[in-house]
């Protein structure tokens, strides 16, 4: 008697595009080197242009977080184009 084998994978891959890396790259930089390659940017783009208009009535924003969040546990989901590219998770006392 012969004995017929069937085996059946299933697979899922997710292939980040090209713009998606670039995107996840940039959310990891420390401020002053994101600060740093937008001026390089700037300067190696002849399309961009830095603005330099800053009214003086303007002036930055300050917020409490404490108005915003209470105690607890909170968790952050990055999307990039519809697709998470990233998480984490923070707690507040």
């Amino acid at each position: 008697m012969s004995m017929i084998n069937q085996k059946q994978v299933l697979s899922l891959q997710q292939k980040l595009s090209p713009q998606q890396i670039q995107m996840i790259k940039l959310l990891e930089l420390p401020t002053m080197q994101l600060e740093q390659r937008i001026k390089q940017e700037i300067e190696e783009n002849i399309v961009l242009e830095e603005d330099d208009h800053t009214p003086e009535d303007e002036q930055p924003q300050q917020i409490s977080v404490e108005e915003y969040l209470y105690a607890g546990t909170y968790r952050v989901d990055i999307f990039a184009d519809g697709t998470l590219i990233g998480s984490q998770s923070f707690s507040l006392n």
